[in-house]
């Protein structure tokens, strides 16, 4: 407000009705599309269930002597800060002065369609040091990052984006995916991918694999449904 003259609503938190909409498409995105991968890599052999509810050693998570429940439990108040946060700086805030800032050189369009690129490959950068990042993985991040920004320009609210970012990261953690490379420690059912890891991301996650990539035509065609 003090330096931008803008409303909390001007960055896409005008929390109608509207946005609660988008939030709930999002999330449904959000947690088909890692569904849709650990259903694709079963169906061709690359993953497997071994178990129900299981725990581990986790490097980000320290939940003590929590049991599995809890655990999944605590994953979503931190998943909806640290994914909403997320949404909030690069695309809420950093997206809209990006276009503003351009606007007058290169027009509305080309401003918004520059700002959403280019916030897309900073938010593939934000993840170069996440364990087992590759260059695919941070491609594949970046290319996440401009359906995420189109989710907030073609709506005008972070609620798809926020609902759909989420959703993602809580959905890999239930399935027993690495997040983004980080393993949270625990997850509903227990997985082990023995598929190749340029497919499958190995210990990145899906988001580091080939398998991505027709998750992310799945979700720019779901976007554009909605």
């Amino acid at each position: 407000w003090l330096l931008d003259r803008r409303t909390v609503a001007d960055y896409g938190l005008d929390l109608d009705g509207h946005w609660w909409r988008d939030a709930g498409f999002g999330i449904a995105l959000g947690f088909g599309l890692p569904t849709l991968v650990l259903a694709v890599q079963m169906g061709v052999g690359f993953t497997s269930v071994t178990g129900v509810l299981p725990t581990g050693a986790s490097d980000t998570f320290q939940f003590g002597a929590a049991g599995p429940l809890v655990r999944l439990a605590l994953l979503v108040p931190f998943f909806i800060v640290q994914a909403s946060a997320e949404e909030i700086i690069v695309r809420g805030y950093l997206l809209t002065n990006l276009a503003e800032g351009a606007a007058g050189t290169v027009g509305n369009a080309a401003s918004t369609v520059a700002a959403t690129v280019l916030t897309g490959a900073l938010f593939g950068v934000l993840h170069w040091t996440n364990p087992g990042a590759t260059a695919l993985s941070v491609t594949n991040i970046t290319l996440y990052g401009v359906l995420l920004g189109a989710c907030y320009v073609l709506t005008g609210r972070l609620g798809i984006a926020c609902g759909f970012h989420v959703a993602w990261n809580y959905t890999l953690s239930l399935w027993d995916f690495p997040v983004s490379g980080l393993e949270t420690g625990v997850a509903l059912i227990a997985t082990e991918s023995t598929g190749p890891d340029l497919v499958t991301g190995g210990a990145f996650g899906p988001e580091g694999g080939l398998v991505a990539l027709p998750m992310l035509v799945v979700g720019t065609t779901a976007l554009g449904w909605w």
